[in-house]
């Protein structure tokens, strides 16, 4: 359950960080503002969270995020994720979700054939071919970020007795 104490660090780091830059700063306005005109803009938001997801990959030297299944922390991994709660956190924040309904089918149709790529090619022992396969990751992640996003905000973003059910049942 190394995620629950994650999920406690992050809180507790959220909460200092909103603490410390309350509402009113210029530095709080200033980031809400980049953060409203990158999610806004399709390409640069795929290309910001997929360079962040290449930089957390290259950092941990693997082409797959690690898990933390002891209870000392591994820095890399901490980081990670935090990048991850982070975003959610803003995205939230800045009450951005409906920006995201765009080309949900065409992200995951893309994020599906990266993923099928980097899962079934066979990939040579060297750097370069680790480099590849970290950038597709980062890609294909990100691509189904958003688009997961973007499909449930499109398609299951209204009220449905049925889905009501399942969602009570489970």
């Amino acid at each position: 359950l190394w995620f629950l104490y994650f999920l406690i660090i992050y809180a507790v780091a959220a909460w200092l960080i909103a603490s410390i830059f309350n509402k009113t700063s210029g530095f709080s306005n200033t980031i809400n503002k980049s953060f409203h005109f990158l999610i806004n803009n399709f390409w640069l938001r795929i290309l910001c969270m997929s360079c962040l997801f290449f930089i957390c990959l290259y950092w941990m030297g693997t082409a797959f995020l690690k898990t933390n299944n002891v209870w000392s922390l591994d820095p890399a991994t901490l980081t990670v994720y935090f990048g991850f709660f982070g975003t959610g956190w803003l995205l939230f924040r800045s009450n951005s979700l409906k920006q995201l309904c765009a080309y949900p089918l065409w992200q995951l149709g893309i994020a599906s054939l990266l993923f099928l790529v980097n899962t079934f090619s066979p990939w040579p022992a060297d750097g370069s071919a680790l480099l590849i396969r970290q950038l597709l990751v980062a890609l294909s992640g990100s691509l189904f970020i958003f688009g997961f996003l973007a499909l449930f905000l499109t398609y299951f973003n209204h009220y449905s007795p049925r889905l009501s059910y399942l969602m009570d049942a489970a």
